[in-house]
């Protein structure tokens, strides 16, 4: 497939990859989330609490989900960062400067993203956070846990809170979740790393220390991806920390560049 220049590239307005609230003051600073294996970017939204008002926060949804939900996911990762990649260079040609977030695999495609957006010198992120995942040139750490029967794999995935207990007394919701987290897990499992120049933006990698999928030194091998600033935060929890407790965490997403907004 052939890959647009930056130059070629427009603003993509309204499109279902972008998931946002309407806005009643300018954005000063937009923050770009990428949600993990079964999740869903709407998740994103309610971080509006705890920011600023002129931080805007845009949340990447991938096919399946949400209103996305009769559209077949995806299981190829090359084809879903060549078609997210111009989306995404296009939305952000114009405006205020922008950050990127990802969690666990996540964190893979916001690292995908930056680094698509860096090879064809498109606007690149002000900083990237990766939060929960390995840096992308280990092994993958995670067992194949999407070959197994859904009542399997979904006693895998209580194992480190992938999956809501509440979930589970819902058949017909749980019909629904396992296509999209097996699909979303397989297409993580099967990317293959190629090694490219190293980001030009500051990165930080956010780990639990008790999560079982991330080690601190899984996290700590992310610094060889920037060759700006590389900060390593370690925190207290599982795998889904910063999913439980937004608001403790969500001004660690800000460099000093980006602090100092009132609400």
């Amino acid at each position: 497939m052939t890959l647009p220049a930056a130059q070629s590239l427009h603003p993509a307005g309204d499109s279902a990859w972008f998931v946002r609230r309407p806005r009643k003051h300018e954005a000063r600073v937009r923050l770009v989330c990428f949600h993990h294996a079964g999740g869903n970017a709407n998740a994103f939204l309610p971080w509006a609490a705890a920011l600023p008002v002129d931080i805007e926060i845009i949340g990447i949804q991938l096919p399946g989900r949400g209103v996305r939900q009769r559209e077949p996911v995806l299981r190829d990762s090359q084809a879903l960062i060549s078609t997210l990649g111009p989306l995404l260079a296009g939305e952000l040609l114009q405006g205020p400067p922008f950050l990127f977030f990802g969690h666990s695999t996540g964190a893979w495609l916001a690292f995908e993203m930056a680094r698509w957006l860096a090879a064809r010198g498109a606007r690149q992120p002000e900083h990237l956070f990766v939060c929960g995942r390995a840096a992308p040139h280990l092994p993958f750490r995670v067992a194949p846990i999407d070959g197994l029967p859904d009542t399997e794999m979904a006693a895998q995935l209580q194992r480190f809170g992938g999956i809501d207990d509440a979930l589970l007394s819902h058949p017909e919701l749980m019909r629904l979740f396992m296509p999209v987290i097996r699909a979303d897990l397989f297409l993580h499992r099967s990317h293959r790393h190629v090694p490219q120049p190293p980001l030009g933006c500051p990165l930080t990698a956010l780990v639990a220390d008790d999560d079982p999928l991330c080690t601190v030194e899984d996290a700590r091998a992310w610094e060889v991806h920037t060759r700006d600033r590389f900060e390593l935060k370690v925190m207290t929890g599982g795998h889904f920390f910063f999913h439980r407790e937004p608001g403790r965490y969500l001004p660690l997403l800000f460099p000093p560049a980006c602090r100092g907004t009132k609400p």
